[in-house]
């Protein structure tokens, strides 16, 4: 699943809004940023992506909803990318917010084939 989000409200070569957790503080990404890694942990409020080695990112869902169609589809999505153990790739720039992941893509279009 490969998807792409630019708010074009926002002044040129500004970043969205992402917001993730450091600690017990919630922080504004304020740079570029890629976050890649599995899916480890989901509620109603955040994402937990492994990046290996003991580190993770808490990505606030609310900041994914524009670009994912809805809390329910981004919840949908997630799940379905920590159930088959998927490395997603969530990246930040000033010309948008993108999801990409490639082995969901290839499942949504083999189940599109077999109709």
């Amino acid at each position: 699943m490969s998807v792409t989000y630019h708010d074009p409200h926002l002044p040129h070569g500004e970043l969205p809004l992402l917001r993730h957790r450091d600690g017990g503080d919630d922080v504004v990404f304020e740079h570029p940023v890629a976050v890649v890694g599995h899916v480890i942990h989901l509620d109603f409020d955040t994402v937990t992506i492994s990046g290996g080695r003991g580190s993770f990112t808490e990505i606030y869902l609310e900041d994914l909803y524009d670009l994912l169609d809805g809390p329910q589809m981004a919840m949908s999505l997630f799940l379905d990318a920590a159930d088959h153990n998927d490395e997603v790739h969530i990246k930040l720039t000033p010309e948008g917010l993108t999801y990409h992941n490639p082995a969901q893509q290839a499942r949504l279009e083999e189940a599109v084939a077999a109709g």
